[in-house]
């Protein structure tokens, strides 16, 4: 549909071993459902980070516990658990480069979410697809964190004119991650680095 800009907010991961990063969809996975898409890898199973469990025993009665914080800061020593639950269908870049039907001439996607471009494997099949520029986190990063840098990329790039390379540039180099949570360095890639 021509768009210029098409944001994805969603979680993002890299599968281990495999040089390839998924993105989550909203729709709970089910293992009878779209079979020959998930025996030709296109779509998988994944399940984000959904709580952090954070207890600390303070002084000799005292017990703190956090639940799905994304700041938070202990002196004392703290034990961190993390429960995964919930299985989603992930949309892998074999998916966007053999399945999806259309392009995307001249758009730059914006991929909202942790390890969207750990590797380059979701943002050449985007490429190949038409997209210009790719988006993305190359680790960890909160929402608070994502969204405020998202926000000062598009209006760099939508009301100061400036090009998307060096709006991630400016991005990095002012905006200042308010999360202990986020590790995450904002990069771009773009048709040229084909």
């Amino acid at each position: 549909m021509n768009y210029q800009f098409i944001v994805v907010r969603t979680h993002g991961a890299a599968e281990k071993n495999k040089d390839s990063v998924v993105l989550f969809t909203g729709e709970r996975y089910q293992e009878d459902k779209y079979i020959s898409e998930q025996l030709f890898g296109e779509i998988k199973r994944g399940t984000p980070l959904q709580q952090v469990i954070i207890t600390s025993t303070l002084g000799n009665t005292t017990e703190v516990e956090v639940i799905n914080s994304t700041a938070f800061s202990f002196t004392s020593k703290a034990h961190v658990e993390t429960r995964a639950t919930d299985e989603y269908f992930v949309v892998t870049p074999k998916l966007v480069k053999d399945l999806m039907v259309g392009t995307f001439p001249g758009s730059v996607f914006i991929l909202g979410g942790c390890n969207t471009m750990q590797d380059d494997s979701m943002a050449r099949s985007l490429i190949e697809r038409g997209a210009t520029t790719v988006v993305g986190w190359d680790d960890s990063v909160s929402n608070i964190d994502n969204d405020e840098s998202i926000l000062l990329l598009l209006e760099e790039v939508l009301v100061n004119n400036m090009e998307v390379g060096d709006a991630v540039d400016f991005v990095r180099t002012n905006f200042k991650i308010t999360d202990g949570y986020s590790s995450g360095i904002l990069k771009h890639y773009s048709n040229g680095d084909l």
